[in-house]
Parts: C-alpha cells; sequence; structure tokens
C-alpha cells in the first residue's frame, strides 16, 4: 500500500473546500482553487514555477532559453495577456513553467491572471530586467510573495547589457543584493542571466536549479497542493472577515484610542477598559454612598431633635387631659341649660389646648428647626432663595378641629386616656413635623446627587465610551474567532489530507 499521502484523498478535500467557497459567495478564489483541485485529480506530482515580472522584462524569452524552445512569443510589446504554461522535461524530471502577463498591467484580466498563476506556483521566478531591478512594483509584489512564505527566486535577466567600463560587475552585483537585502527581501536566491553571451550569464546554473526542483519526493506534491490551498484559504479570510475586522477595530479605536491587533493585544485592551470601568464605577459608587450617608446622617440628627422637643410640659398636657376629661358621657356644666354650657366648655377646653399647644410647636420645635435647617444651609453653600423658602414654610398644623379628630373615642371613659390622648397628639404633631422636614431632605439629597453627577460629567463621558469600546472589542473577538476557527476547521482537513510532517519527511 502506497504510505504516501493519497492525491485522491486530497482532491476530495479541495473538491469541498471549493463548494464552500461558492456557497460562502467568493466564486473567484473557488476558480482558483480549481486549478488546484486539477492537479489533485489528476495526481500531478510536479512542481509549478511561475514567471513574474514587468512587461518586457523578458520573461518569455528566458522560459525560451531555459528550456530550449520557441513556442513563447517574445517582444517589446506587451505579448503575454493570459498565463501560458509549457512543461519542462528536465534532465532530472518534469516542471510546469508558467509565464503571466506583466505586474505592471493595468488591464484586470491581466492582473487576475496573474494572481491566479501565483497561486498555482509551488516556486515563483521574479524576472527583473537589468535596467529596471529596483522597480517598486517588483519589490512590492516579492515583498508580499515572501512574506506570504512563498519560495521566491530573483533573476536580473538581461545581465548582457553590463558594461565593465561603467561599473565593475562585482560592484553591480553587490549593490542589487543590497537593496533587496534593505527593502526586506534577505536570504533570497539571486542569478544573473541572458539570452545572449555574457561572461557573467548564469542561465546554466538557473537551468540546473530549477531542474533540482522536479526530483522532490512525490509526497511532497500533497503538501505543495496543501500550502497553495492555504494560501487561497488566507485571501479568502482577508477578504470575507477583514473589512469587518478593521472596521469594528477602527470603531475600537475611535472609542480607547487604540486597536486590536490580535487576540491577545485585544485581551490586554480588553482588562484595561474594564479595569479603568470598574475603578470608575467603585469611586462613583463610593461617591454616592458617602453622600447618601451624610444627609441620612443629617436626617437622623434632626430627627432626632424633632423627637426631643418639649412641646407638651405639664400645662399642655393638662390642657388636653382636661378637654379628654370634658368628653366622657357623666360630664356636665351646671343644670339648666347644662347641654349647652357643656358643649361649651368642651369646645373651650379644646381651643384651649389646640393653641397652647400650637405655639410650643411653633416656640419650641418649627423655630429652632428652621435656625438649625438655615444654618446649615448656609453654612455649606446651599442657601438658595427656594431652599431658604422651602423652610421658611415648615410648619404643622395644630388647630382644634384637627387634634379633635385624633381623639379614640371608645377609650374616652378610661381615667388613663387623658395622658395618653396627649402623647399621640404630641406624636402625630412630630410625625408632620418630621415627614415635611424628611422631604425637604429627600429634595436636597436628590439635587446633591444631581450635581455630583453634572460634575462627573466627563468621568461618566468616558465610563460611557469604555462601554461601548468594549462592546465594539466584543464584535471584533467574535469576528476574529469566527475567522480563526473557519481557518482551523479547513486547515486541519488539508493537514490530514496531506499527510503528517513526519510522513511527509519520511517519503
Amino acid at each position: 500500500m502506497d504510505q504516501h499521502p493519497s492525491m485522491a484523498r486530497m482532491a476530495q478535500v479541495l473538491q469541498a473546500l471549493q463548494a464552500d467557497l461558492t456557497a460562502r459567495g467568493d466564486s473567484q478564489t473557488a476558480q482558483r482553487l480549481a486549478d488546484l483541485t486539477a492537479r489533485a485529480a489528476a495526481a500531478d506530482e510536479r512542481v509549478h514555477v511561475a514567471f513574474c515580472g514587468l512587461f518586457s522584462a523578458g520573461k518569455s524569452s528566458l522560459i525560451n532559453a531555459l528550456t530550449g524552445t520557441a513556442e513563447r512569443a517574445t517582444g517589446a510589446v506587451p505579448t503575454t495577456a493570459t498565463v501560458a504554461s509549457c512543461v519542462w522535461q528536465s534532465p532530472l524530471g518534469a516542471v510546469v513553467l508558467l509565464d503571466t502577463p506583466g505586474i505592471d498591467s493595468t488591464d484586470e484580466t491581466h492582473q487576475a491572471a496573474t494572481e491566479a498563476a501565483l497561486h498555482r506556483a509551488d516556486v515563483v521566478v521574479m524576472v527583473a530586467d537589468y535596467q529596471h531591478v529596483e522597480a517598486d512594483e517588483l519589490l512590492d509584489w516579492a515583498y508580499a510573495l515572501q512574506e506570504s512564505g512563498k519560495p521566491l527566486i530573483w533573476v536580473v535577466h538581461q545581465i548582457d547589457k553590463h558594461l565593465d567600463g561603467e561599473l565593475p560587475f562585482a560592484e553591480y552585483q553587490a549593490r542589487i543584493e543590497q537593496s533587496l537585502a534593505d527593502f526586506g527581501l534577505e536570504g533570497l536566491t539571486v542569478f544573473y542571466t541572458a539570452v545572449r553571451s555574457s561572461p557573467y550569464n548564469q542561465l546554466a546554473e538557473l537551468r540546473e536549479h530549477l531542474a533540482r526542483l522536479a526530483v522532490q519526493a512525490p509526497a511532497s506534491a500533497c503538501q505543495r497542493l496543501m500550502e497553495r490551498a492555504s494560501e487561497l484559504l488566507q485571501q479568502h479570510a482577508a477578504a470575507a472577515y477583514g473589512p469587518r475586522l478593521a472596521a469594528t477595530a477602527e470603531r475600537v479605536a475611535a472609542l480607547a484610542g487604540e486597536q486590536p491587533a490580535d487576540p491577545a493585544a485585544a485581551a490586554g485592551l480588553r482588562q484595561r477598559l474594564t479595569d479603568a470601568l470598574q475603578q470608575w464605577q467603585t469611586q462613583q459608587a463610593v461617591a454616592q454612598q458617602t453622600l447618601r450617608q451624610t444627609w441620612e446622617s443629617l436626617r437622623s440628627e434632626w430627627l432626632r431633635k424633632i423627637e426631643l422637643a418639649q412641646i407638651a410640659p405639664y400645662e399642655t398636657a393638662e390642657r388636653g387631659r382636661r378637654y379628654i376629661e370634658s368628653l366622657r358621657s357623666d360630664f356636665r356644666v351646671g343644670w339648666l341649660g347644662w347641654r349647652q354650657r357643656t358643649e361649651q366648655e368642651r369646645a373651650q377646653r379644646l381651643a384651649a389646648f389646640a393653641q397652647d399647644l400650637a405655639e410650643r410647636t411653633r416656640n419650641y420645635l418649627i423655630l429652632p428647626l428652621q435656625n438649625e435647617l438655615r444654618a446649615w444651609l448656609q453654612g455649606n453653600g446651599w442657601a438658595q432663595a427656594e431652599r431658604l423658602a422651602a423652610v421658611e414654610s415648615l410648619s404643622a398644623e395644630v388647630t382644634p378641629s384637627w387634634c379633635a379628630s385624633l381623639v379614640r373615642t371608645g377609650a374616652v371613659g378610661s381615667e388613663a386616656y387623658g395622658h395618653q390622648y396627649v402623647r399621640e397628639v404630641v406624636a402625630a404633631v412630630k410625625s408632620q413635623v418630621a415627614g415635611r422636614c424628611s422631604q425637604l431632605i429627600d429634595d436636597w439629597a436628590e439635587q446633591a446627587m444631581a450635581d455630583q453627577a453634572q460634575a462627573t460629567a466627563g468621568q461618566a463621558a468616558a465610563a460611557d465610551r469604555w462601554r461601548a469600546a468594549l462592546a465594539a472589542l466584543q464584535d471584533w473577538q467574535i469576528c476574529w474567532d469566527e475567522q480563526a476557527q473557519w481557518l482551523a476547521a479547513w486547515q486541519a482537513r488539508l493537514v490530514r489530507a496531506a499527510g503528517s510532517q513526519e510522513e511527509v519527511r519520511a517519503s
């Protein structure tokens, strides 16, 4: 049984991936994957090498010279409009050579053809003509290919144009290779070639180098297909998830001042935002709790003063007791016309009790309490007119009818009820004042809370931005995870289809 990974198995995985890409609306990438699927289905184990470069760089003539044929069209105009391929039967085996349109083409079909060829290619030969070795388009493409992990060969073509009288070749060579290194293209294999005679022509060396690609172990064919499919996976992920990741990252940056570059950076930013938000929330909670405690302390202090106010000394209490005494059924005044005189006596006793209690309430409860409240307002910078007016309006309803309404008719006959009645009336008076004082405190506390909120409005706005940034960061993470999960699932299937690294090395 064949120990190498099955090309048929790889073809099945690639077909499934192609269907997935099509279902996801990426027909272009699916079509490019179809080329790899065809290679797998045909058990094509040959290495595919793409020749890329600017128009008129001599790619076609170089391929002709390498293969010893004249099948490719050449000339000064950009004749290679599509990708053409030929199978070169090198001394060591077959190699598929792909001739691409110029990478500097403004024709979208040319660009698409070149990009498709690059995804088919296992190795890329970047062809630069002698006079345009440092062209920006070449360097940018080469850097992008190298970053993607694509094996890259750099060829300086038409070296027969070099004149030693103008510059020694060694200096020219050193300058070129230093320029490539300065651009970040380090470690490249560089050849100098020409189709005409030149003492510096390395056409034979390039031919030998490409021929050695043909003797790679058959097992590496699946590995190469996996690598090409992985490139397409990354391309699709960048197109499918990139805009959403970029948009959410920009939203995070607008809110938090920095973008998440990867999950580790996102986790760090999330922690910093969470810590800042929690710190602000703790500070707010402490400030609000302190403010509430301040007002509750004031409430307790003033309610205690209300509770301790002496508004019913003996004389007042006695008037209340005598009023209750007049309500008993056996109470009479005189003999003739006693009913009328009895009612008059009751009314007089009630009025006397109510008047005395009202005066004492005002003098020993309301006025002292108002003085306390005004002093507090002035001492805390809160003595605004409306608050002072609210203090001035503080009062208690102590009228004969109100006092009469508090009588418990069924208890009038009890000897002890007179004193109990006075205590109940005093408690009711203090309850009135306490309720109105508490309402003032509630109003003032609410205003204090509002003032505090206004004073910290800038911090609250920052907290809102942190919350929004955390939400945007969550959206970014969800998108990243979707991309990572999709890539990982397909990468795992490709790895299983290609076989383990140990299988590849063993082969």
